[in-house]
């Protein structure tokens, strides 16, 4: 099972981003990057890609205190985040994705 989570299971807002990143680096897979189960239909994909990219975008990190030492982590977090979901976002790239997994899973 795919483990779901979300920005906002964090309230306060300059964590989110620490948490994202740790959360992201825990991913076993495209779904565990954004935070969706594997059922997620597009419109849930894009909802969370949308939350995660709004608080992670480097830009964005940039205005917290501790940016500096953020700043590398959130470029290549975002990378990963926004290759899962040109991925999951595809019904194409998808479905050949959802067979390389069970493929690999069959072992």
């Amino acid at each position: 099972e795919t483990h779901a989570w979300s920005p906002d299971d964090v309230k306060v807002v300059a964590d989110k981003p620490r948490y994202i990143i740790q959360q992201v680096r825990k991913a076993r897979n495209h779904y565990e990057v954004l935070g969706v189960k594997s059922s997620a239909n597009r419109q849930a994909v894009r909802s969370a890609y949308q939350q995660i990219s709004l608080r992670i975008h480097p830009d964005k990190v940039q205005s917290f205190e501790s940016a500096a030492s953020l700043l590398k982590e959130a470029e290549a977090i975002f990378k990963l985040v926004s290759a899962a979901y040109e991925v999951l976002s595809d019904k194409d790239k998808r479905a050949a994705y959802e067979k390389s997994i069970r493929s690999t899973q069959a072992f």
